[in-house]
């Protein structure tokens, strides 16, 4: 797997933290969950916090009226499951964490993952692929916006960050890739929006 270096940004700023509540709820759902599951239909701890950590971001940009942020992530951990356990998701819409799955599960799309997990921990380390590996340029932009505290709410600023980049005619991905890794330190940090500075 080739990396262009770019891991989550350390910033404190607009990172999903899990409380203890959420993790005991997370281990709780990996423990019914696998009870049941058959082989290559586990789940891990890692797996429920990217999707949790996923859910938590789009929230940001949809959610149904009447839900909060927890809850929004939650939906998503438990659509994940179901889709883990039966193959199906309920909405076949439902794709965006199909990359979480593992490599036997029918829907897994791990040849365009950008998250690993560590087994020995059930954590999460995320990696960004090279720009071939990439479907397009927008699966390759969420990549970027997930690997970083941007969410799904950075996706705007990467996105006019990869057209500066055609413009100077300079690689678009490396410029967007920069701006997720570097945010502030970033010749393209005016672009983002000033509560992600």
């Amino acid at each position: 797997m080739t990396s262009t270096g770019v891991r989550p940004a350390s910033s404190a700023k607009n990172k999903i933290n899990f409380s203890a509540e959420v993790t005991a709820t997370l281990k709780n759902k990996v423990q019914e969950h696998n009870a049941k599951a058959s082989d290559g239909r586990k789940a891990t701890l890692g797996m429920l916090k990217a999707v949790y950590r996923r859910g938590a971001g789009a929230y940001s940009s949809s959610h149904r009226l009447g839900t909060d942020r927890n809850q929004w992530a939650m939906a998503r951990v438990n659509a994940f499951l179901r889709l883990l356990r039966t193959g199906r998701p309920a909405n076949s819409n439902y794709v965006q964490d199909n990359d979480l799955l593992p490599h036997g599960h029918p829907k897994s799309s791990k040849a365009s993952a950008s998250v690993e997990f560590n087994s020995e921990d059930n954590d999460i380390f995320a990696e960004l692929l090279s720009e071939e590996d990439y479907e397009s340029p927008e699966h390759a932009l969420v990549a970027m916006a997930e690997l970083s505290t941007l969410s799904y709410e950075g996706i705007p600023a990467l996105r006019a960050a990869w057209m500066r980049g055609v413009r100077d005619n300079e690689s678009p991905f490396d410029r967007a890739a920069v701006l997720a890794s570097a945010l502030d330190k970033s010749k393209d940090s005016d672009l983002l929006p000033k509560n992600l500075r």
